[in-house]
Order: structure tokens, then sequence, then C-alpha cells
């Protein structure tokens, strides 16, 4: 109800903004006529737009889904701008797997940040909060689990040859965000096993 709406209204406002931010950051770069620089500009406006909409939600109900479907669209900017689709790329498979490894991802740092800023407003019942954080340590799973199938997916149509890991610029940045992803992975798994019993321990 209301009480869930005006935070997460709150929440996908400062997501789209720093979209939106991000997006006009970059636009400078971006070489002109591309279809990074199409795909870029359309989601500067879809980001401006949905935080509009989010920011007017909470005395405005009938524009809280006009705030979702922009944060959804969003999803499909990466994709549509980036090596997903390029002629050398196989173009249905790197295209879902791309597109699977961003949602899996907003799933994941989406319900993060819900637990920790929407679940707190919205509910001051304790075992509520702790019902909803169990529910998300499993659907938290199932996303991190995608983020690396996908990843590794992503990773075998980009890369041709062992040694690009460590001569291309991916494949570097494979290896840091594999190191990054390791770690996370262990804590997460610890958060579920240990720290289920109590919110505000989850939280800290």
């Amino acid at each position: 109800g209301d009480r869930l709406r005006r935070p997460l209204s709150q929440l996908l406002f400062f997501a789209l903004l720093a979209a939106f931010v991000g997006a006009s950051g970059i636009t400078g770069v971006a070489p002109p006529g591309t279809r990074f620089d199409h795909v870029l500009k359309a989601a500067i406006v879809v980001a401006l737009v949905g935080g509009g909409a989010a920011a007017l939600a909470p005395s405005g109900p009938r524009l809280y889904p006009v705030a979702q479907a922009a944060s959804l669209l969003l999803l499909l900017a990466p994709t549509l701008s980036g090596h997903a689709l390029d002629r050398s790329q196989p173009r249905v498979l790197a295209a879902l797997a791309d597109v699977a490894h961003l949602a899996a991802a907003a799933v994941w740092l989406g319900g993060l940040l819900t637990l920790v800023y929407v679940v707190p407003r919205a509910s001051g019942d304790e075992p509520t909060r702790i019902a909803v954080a169990r529910r998300f340590s499993t659907i938290a799973l199932a996303a991190v689990l995608l983020i690396g199938a996908t990843g590794i997916a992503r990773s075998l149509t980009e890369l041709s040859a062992v040694h690009q890991l460590w001569s291309t610029s991916y494949g570097r940045a494979l290896i840091a965000k594999t190191v990054l992803f390791v770690p996370l992975f262990g804590v997460g798994w610890l958060n579920r096993t240990l720290l289920l019993g109590g919110f505000a321990r989850l939280r800290r």
C-alpha cells in the first residue's frame, strides 16, 4: 500500500537520477550517429521521464507504473548499445545472455537496497521484515547464480582465446569482476546461513 509506495518511489527516483547523470556524463564521448549514441540519448529521456514520475508518485499513485516501466526499459539500454549486438557475436545468444545478466544484477542489487531502505520504512513488524529477508535471500541466490552463468556465457562469446583474458581490456575487466564476485558470493552465502536470525544483523 501507501507505506510501501513512498519509499519505493524514492528509491526508484534516486536510481533513475543516477542513470540520468551517468548517461549524461558520457554523451560527450559517444560517436555521433552510432547505435551507442542513439541508445544513450533514448536512455537519458527514459531516465528523465521515469525519474519525474517516481518523484511525483507518492502524491500521484498512477505515475508509479510509469517509473517502473522506465526502470525496466533502461535494463535494455546496455545490451542495445553494447557489443552483444555486434556482427561478430551470436546475436540471439549474446543478447539474451546480456539482458539476463543485467536483470539478475538488478534484482540482486535492487533487492539489497530495498531491504536496507524500503522494508524498514514500509513495515515496523520484525517477523514481517525477517520473512521478507528470507524470501529475498532465496531470490538473491538464484540471481547470483544467474549472474555467474550468464557472465560465463558472455565471456565465451566475446573471447576467442585464453590469452585475451590478460591482453584485452574486456579480459582484464572480466578478471577484476571475477575477483570481486567470488568473495561477494561467499559473504552472501554467510549472510544467508548465519545472519537471517535478526533483521538488524542482516542490515549490517
